[in-house]
């Protein structure tokens, strides 16, 4: 019985934090390009639109920020959370509101950490042209540049060498460590 628990936690937490990380690839991409031509983002509308369906009736989406995907992906990982405190025989909490809260600012967090770690490997193999035209490393540079563009304000690259990711890496394990200490 165990065994199937823990197999069932398990499969649930895989799909439903799939669905809350392509939802917020879908709300971010969108936030900052606006572009739903582009072929990977063409994947995440199809995979996310049967989940948001109910969710634009009550919250459109505005010009920027797309309110109800950002709830369904909270909702989502709720969901998660409950379903792992009851699969293994504990009961609801109310802090289950601000974990799930917690989960999905941890969330972006991997997003971020995920892209500026394949620009920065595909930065050594690959010239700017051909991540450029890649169509993955295009995104995620895409999500990535305005956050990089923050940090160059104030460290502004030596040389050839282009500390920002370094340093915006630095902030995003700083901000970890702060959410894991609550």
């Amino acid at each position: 019985m165990v065994v199937l628990q823990n197999i069932a936690l398990g499969f649930s937490d895989l799909l439903l934090t799939l669905l809350a990380l392509l939802l917020l690839a879908r709300t971010l991409l969108f936030s900052l390009s606006g572009d739903s031509t582009h072929p990977l983002m063409q994947l995440i509308l199809r995979a996310t639109n049967p989940f948001l369906k109910l969710p634009y009736i009550v919250l459109p989406p505005t010009r920027r920020i797309d309110f109800a995907c950002w709830l369904t992906a909270y909702i989502v990982c709720m969901v998660e959370l409950y379903l792992r405190i009851v699969l293994t025989g504990g009961e609801f909490h109310p802090a289950l509101f601000l974990f799930s809260l917690i989960q999905l600012i941890e969330l972006v967090l991997y997003i971020f950490v995920f892209a500026l770690l394949a620009l920065a490997i595909a930065s050594w193999f690959m010239s700017p042209y051909q991540i450029a035209t890649n169509a993955l490393l295009s995104l995620f540079h895409l999500l990535t540049m305005p956050a990089l563009n923050i940090v160059r304000r104030f460290l502004p690259p030596f040389g050839t060498v282009d500390l920002s990711p370094l340093v915006l890496l630095l902030f995003i394990f700083l901000i970890f460590i702060i959410l894991g200490s609550l």
